[in-house]
């Protein structure tokens, strides 16, 4: 056998960190397929080579992030990564929102089939109106409090309105879809939505 074989099979298994050394060095392209096309977010190591590299990606392509959080498993249900939006804010800072940029124009694409052709599945269509507000609801808790608590510091490279703001003006139904579903329990979207509660 292979020592990649073997030592992908240890680490899968058996969780073996000296294995996943050894892939991540030999073998990041596999590596990455895991996260891109099977969904495997739970190691931070994997994430962090996944998401460097849409993190390089032009401003044009950088949206495409969205296709690898918000996915539809082989029973055709909504999934979402939040191991990744976890990374996304743990990797924003005053002078660089680029990957949160990327969800804000993620959620726009949502609505707008106008950039259907970068992606390799258009959003605008592979997901449900109510899929497409849940995953909104996503963004935004992740967003907001990185908004303010970063975008006053550099005005000049964060957007005047909040991506909820936004979002409401597109999608007449949002609020009241983010209201009878108890805001999907996602403490920022909650309090942005109803802040004197």
């Amino acid at each position: 056998l292979h020592p990649k074989l073997i030592a992908l099979n240890k680490y899968l298994l058996n969780n073996s960190k000296a294995d996943l050394a050894y892939l991540l060095s030999e073998d990041s392209l596999f590596l990455k397929t895991l996260v891109r096309s099977f969904g495997y977010t739970k190691e931070p190591a994997i994430n962090n080579l996944v998401m460097n590299d849409y993190m390089n990606l032009d401003e044009n392509h950088i949206i495409t992030i969205g296709e690898i959080i918000f996915i539809k498993n082989s029973k055709g249900v909504l999934e979402i990564k939040e191991e990744l939006l976890k990374w996304i804010a743990d990797h924003t800072r005053v002078n660089d929102n680029r990957a949160l940029e990327a969800l804000d124009c993620y959620a726009y694409a949502l609505f707008n089939s106008s950039n259907s052709d970068i992606f390799t599945r258009d959003p605008y269509r592979l997901f449900s109106v109510n899929e497409k507000r849940k995953i909104v609801a996503y963004i935004a808790d992740t967003y907001l409090p990185l908004y303010y608590k970063l975008g006053p510091s550099n005005p000049a490279i964060w957007p005047a309105a909040t991506i909820i703001e936004n979002q409401l003006v597109e999608d007449e139904g949002l609020a009241d879809y983010l209201k009878k579903n108890n805001y999907f329990s996602l403490p920022a979207l909650k309090h942005e939505m109803e802040p004197e509660n």
